[in-house]
This record gives C-alpha cells, structure tokens and sequence, in this order.
C-alpha cells in the first residue's frame, strides 16, 4: 500500500500547441493535480519565477527557447528545484532521441500523441519518488542526529562504533563538517563521492571542488539566520548535478553542519536477501530480478544462468505475480525504488 497523497501537486505544462496544452491540463485537473500552463519555454521561465512548481511537463520543439533550454535553464539557476522532476512531451520517438533526452537531465521521456493513462502514472510515480528521497534523507538526518548527539553524550566507544556502522548503511552520503569546510565524520557513501572528485571533493581533511566557496557561504548563512537548513543542487561538469541538503547539527561551539549528499547518477545496489524478505521471492527469483534491474535482457539471463528461456518466462510470471506487477519495466522500476545498500562484505 502507498499512503502517499499527490493531490494538490502543482504541475506546469509547457506545449506551444494551445489544444493539446489545454487536453492535458484537464486530464491532470481531473486526477486532482493543480496546474499552470505555458506556450513556449521563455514563458515557462517567466512563469517560474511566481511558481515552484512540484513536476513539469514540456514539449522540445518549441519556436524559441525549446525543451532541452528551459531545462537547462532550471538546473543550472534553480537550485531550489533540483529535485522537481522534468518530463519531456515530444514526437521524436527515436532511440536516439530518447538517450538524447535521458542525457540532458530529463527524468523521463512521454512520446506524443499522449496516452494519458501513461501520462498519469508517470507523473504519480515521479511524485512518490520525490516524496520517499526527501522522506527517508528527513529521517535518515534525525536518526543520524539523534545517535551522534546519544554518542557525544555516553562518550563511549561502544556507541561510537554504533553511529559509524547506522552512517554506512545509509543510501545517501553523509558528511559532518564544520563552517571552514573541515570534515568530521563521513559515511562509506560520501567517501565514494568525494573519492569520485566530480563537482564535491576532499582535499586535506576538507571539503573542496568546484562547489567549495557555494557550501561555505551556504554553511555561513544557516549559522547567522538561523534557518533549520537548505537544499541545493551541486552541479557536475557531465553529469547531473547532486543533490545536497544542508542542516544544522550543532550551532554551540564548535558549531557542526550535516550535509546530506544524493546522486541521481548513482545506481543503487540492489540486496537478494532484501528483495527475498519484502516480495517473498525465492533466491533464484531475486537474482533474476536484480540482474534485469540491472539491464540484463532475457535472452543474456538465460545464457548467464544457463536455464532455458522457457524457464526464465517462467520465473517472470512468478516474479509479476509476488510483485504485483504486469510489465518488465514496473518490475525493473519497483527492483530500484526498494534498493537498500548492501552491507560491507555481504553479497548482493
């Protein structure tokens, strides 16, 4: 069951075709959804400048400014909206084009003429995705918060151990910093980033990168304002940028900040013992679930575990049913939304 509530979610439409613009706010208004809409991309960028909106959908070809433009626009000078998902509505339908879109940054990629039903369970699927990041990075924070505050505390070694092994089973990177950028404490994930140097590094027991003078100034006004924290987008040359929220863990001398650290090009590292316990799988349907996740074709899975490719039909069956899923690609889709990480020396 998902207990996620989407109605209300603010959706603009970005389509230079006036009926086709006016079609879909309706589809949307009628599952609940407020929207605004947009004729072209340089109308889109004036619009976002009143409006926040929680998911945009926009068409590439447009006279002006296109699809591929706003979007460029908004991950490059709109921090505040790197997680508001961006789907493309287009008539190229190519492969080529598909890639070419993926590779720009968009979240997913709707084909014209539009399947509304297609269109409805994108969006709803994109807005749980946004809600179950912000949710688990909102509790991840006050759990980590809460056992690092217990270990300061007990100031035993005992509790110390405990906090370090909760940070690296955390999804998201996680590092304790101070206002000069000097690094704390970091969990197996952040060291991975900052190893990867891409955008956020460590350098000198600091960190450092291109992003370096953005967290500092960032870190100095969540001190002086007070404010509980601050999303931001840290952005990477040729990728896309990652996500960072900023908050307050300690402001008494010495004063701490907990930054959160998530990358949408990080691919999740999918565990047959957690697919096991939450669909019921058994191990040889858990493995074939987590290598097709892992872009595996039938016919690579057959040949891989050396089965026929009636019995690989087979396990799919069994595999759509314990999910309750239909298609490949919404078992693939649930295989990464249920993604926990690994434990260190434990076998996916």
């Amino acid at each position: 069951m998902n207990d996620f509530d989407d109605s209300g979610a603010l959706i603009l439409c970005v389509e230079d075709e006036r009926d086709l613009r006016g079609d879909i706010i309706e589809e949307l208004e009628a599952a609940g959804y407020r929207t605004i809409g947009a004729g072209d991309g340089h109308a889109a960028l004036k619009m976002l400048e009143a409006h926040k909106p929680d998911l945009v959908l926009c068409d590439i070809t447009m006279p002006g400014l296109d699809g591929f433009g706003v979007m460029r626009e908004v991950r490059n000078k709109r921090p505040d909206m790197a997680d508001v998902p961006f789907l493309f509505l287009t008539a190229l339908a190519g492969r080529a084009d598909v890639i070419q879109g993926k590779a720009a940054g968009a979240d997913d990629y709707l084909v014209k003429p539009i399947d509304y039903d297609i269109l409805l369970a994108t969006v709803r699927a994109r807005l749980a995705q946004v809600h179950r990041i912000r949710r688990n990075i909102d509790a991840e924070i006050t759990e980590t918060r809460r056992e690092l505050a217990a270990a300061v505390l007990e100031r035993s070694e005992h509790a110390v151990a405990l906090v370090a092994s909760t940070l690296d089973r955390m999804a998201a990177g996680f590092v304790l910093a101070d206002p000069n950028l000097a690094i704390v404490q970091t969990n197996s994930t952040a060291a991975e980033i900052l190893e990867e140097a891409d955008g956020v590094s460590q350098r000198g027991g600091k960190l450092a990168g291109v992003s370096a003078q953005t967290l500092r100034r960032t870190f100095a006004e969540i001190i002086e304002n007070g404010r509980p924290g601050q999303a931001l987008a840290l952005e990477r040359p040729y990728r896309r940028p990652l996500l960072a929220q900023i908050s307050l863990f300690s402001k008494d001398d010495p004063a701490r900040l907990a930054l959160v650290l998530l990358d949408p090009d990080r691919q999740p590292r999918l565990s047959s013992e957690v697919a096991i316990k939450m669909y019921g799988l058994t191990p040889t349907e858990a493995k074939l679930a987590i290598a097709l996740a892992g872009g595996k074709r039938t016919d690579e899975l057959a040949e891989d575990f050396s089965i026929a490719a009636t019995t690989i039909s087979f396990h799919l069956q069994n595999l759509f049913r314990k999910t309750q899923t239909t298609r490949q690609s919404d078992l693939v889709a649930l295989m990464l939304r249920s993604a926990l990480p690994v434990e260190a020396g434990q076998p996916a």
